[in-house]
């Protein structure tokens, strides 16, 4: 899998695209037999997202899969720090890697 280059900050509310590219050895991108997104908040708060039997993970092409969310949420209120997700690829791949984020809470005056 591949990782972001750096920690991304964003504002509650705010749409993060949360990436995974997929590759088999040789670094060819392949699709997975399954795949998981984990989401957690920075109160632990964890989220499970399935990819593959036609969920929710978008696929536009062999190994390239993401998950927009609405940055700082897990259910009804905002929540502001870092926040974790993870990709894990199972089946014909197997690899798993994590990310971080950082959201701002704002006051609007």
């Amino acid at each position: 899998m591949t990782r972001p280059d750096a920690v991304s900050a964003y504002n509650v509310g705010d749409l993060v695209r949360c990436v995974a590219t997929i590759t088999a050895s040789g670094g060819v991108l392949t699709n997975p037999s399954s795949l998981v997104m984990t989401l957690v908040s920075p109160s632990g708060i964890a989220s499970y997202v399935l990819g593959q039997a036609g969920a929710s993970i978008a696929n536009p092409g062999a190994g390239m899969f993401y998950k927009d969310i609405t940055a700082g949420y897990i259910g009804t209120f905002p929540e502001a720090g870092k926040w974790l997700y993870a990709f894990q690829a199972s089946g014909i791949v197997q690899a798993a890697e994590e990310w971080e984020f950082i959201v701002e809470s704002k006051i609007w005056t």
